[in-house]
């Protein structure tokens, strides 16, 4: 008899032990659960993965997107709680750190580069590049050479929580911001539906690392031109244009033939993509130009450029 309750009794408190140790096990994996990162991006392991958020045609609304220059400034208008302006001010930062500091941001109070807002009544100019409604490049130069983003918006609208605490909205937006599209890959942080397991992809960082290396430069280039001669007076027709990042000062039109100067002329400053036509008519030659076939236009200023070689026309004489 006593050896029958004596093993039950060690039964009942190896059962017991069991129990317990189930129950220590099944909790300690119920937290470990929390302790798993919501936002894929705080994983490094999984933070690159040769994961890309475009293909190899385009990361941008259009080629060469960019601010022309690489203090970015910012203003968070007073109508944002202060939970989205933290998460956007993270967001900023999140780009500055990616690219080592090649873009900074600044915060402003007047004339911003990016406007930041959460009034649904804000009224924007809808463009081709600005997306949904909620974020993009408001004011664009086309150079031909560069797509230069003027004033950039973000408005923030949501009010859905999502259920890890990030930044990913406000950084989708600044993106868009900054000259990118959506993205047709749903691990990206540019698909059109924001969750929480999407990450800034290495071909957006390489992208914006190209983009905002390349020195802010004018670029003036002849883009047409057109002579005839009629006895000793020449008539010509010239367009100047400058395709670069900046604007450029005190642009001179030289007129030439062989090695001779025929005339000079004073074109002015050419504000990026800006283009200045100059007509002459009836400029009367020297005697000793009387028989010239060929003439030459050379458009020159004081600031260096990307390209020399495009500054110089040449035209038969009709």
């Amino acid at each position: 008899m006593k050896t029958s309750i004596y093993i039950l009794t060690l039964t009942l408190i190896s059962l017991m032990s069991f129990s317990l140790s189930f129950f220590i096990f099944y909790k300690l994996n119920l937290e470990s659960k929390d302790l798993i990162p919501q936002n894929i991006s705080e994983r490094p392991a999984l933070r690159v993965n040769n994961v890309t958020s475009y293909s190899l045609d385009s990361l941008q609304f259009y080629p060469n997107m960019r601010f022309n220059h690489n203090l970015i400034t910012y203003k968070v208008e007073d109508s944002c709680p202060l939970e989205k302006k933290e998460k956007m001010v993270k967001a900023f930062d999140r780009v500055e750190n990616e690219l080592d500091s090649i873009v900074r941001f600044k915060r402003v109070e007047a004339e911003p580069d990016i406007l930041i807002t959460c009034n649904e009544t804000t009224e924007t100019k809808r463009e081709e590049y600005f997306v949904a409604g909620e974020g993009g490049a408001e004011s664009v130069v086309n150079t031909s050479l560069f797509y230069i983003i003027e004033r950039g918006k973000v408005l923030l609208y949501y009010k859905e929580q999502k259920s890890c605490i990030t930044y990913h909205v406000e950084l989708h937006e600044l993106l868009h911001a900054l000259g990118f599209k959506h993205s047709k890959n749903k691990y990206s942080i540019m698909y059109p539906t924001t969750e929480c397991y999407q990450v800034f992809t290495q071909d957006m960082i390489d992208e914006l690392e190209r983009l905002y290396s390349i020195e802010p430069l004018p670029e003036i280039y002849v883009s047409s031109a057109s002579a005839s001669k009629h006895g000793m007076y020449l008539d010509f027709e010239i367009e100047i244009k400058n395709k670069g990042l900046v604007k450029t000062e005190d642009v001179n039109l030289t007129l030439f033939s062989g090695t001779a100067t025929i005339e000079k002329f004073k074109i002015g400053d050419l504000d990026y993509g800006e283009g200045k036509t100059l007509t002459i008519k009836n400029l009367k030659l020297p005697l000793s130009m009387l028989e010239l076939e060929e003439i030459n236009f050379l458009a020159t200023s004081p600031a260096r450029e990307f390209y020399q070689d495009n500054n110089h026309y040449t035209l038969v004489v009709a």
